[in-house]
């Protein structure tokens, strides 16, 4: 268990979570998050392009309880340089409703 413990931690950074995050569709919110891997020396040029081709043909929208929505979009280990998880809160909740459009699932729980 502190294997596992230590190696979440190692993943984790804080300069890795983005709240209050402004993205009019999913692509820019993908575009925002790994955008902030690539400065930060995680992921390859290519990352973004992998990242949202990745989500167009299996959608990682999570059914989640209640008013939160998640997803954890990722890439082919390919495109990364050292693991990372990059965090997003939206500032307003609507971009979870145009996610499920765009991925053919339903935010509604």
């Amino acid at each position: 268990m502190d294997l596992q413990r230590n190696v979440l931690q190692s993943w984790l950074n804080e300069d890795l979570v983005i709240t209050g995050m402004e993205a009019d569709c999913w692509e820019e919110a993908l575009k925002i998050l790994s955008g902030r891997l690539k400065e930060k020396g995680y992921v390859k040029d290519d990352f973004y392009r992998a990242l949202v081709e990745r989500e167009k043909s299996f959608p990682t929208g999570l059914p989640v309880e209640g008013d939160i929505k998640a997803a954890i979009p990722h890439a082919n280990p390919d495109y990364v340089i050292k693991p990372a998880v990059a965090v997003g809160v939206l500032k307003t909740r609507w971009l979870s409703e145009k996610w499920a459009q765009a991925t053919g699932k339903s935010s509604a729980n």
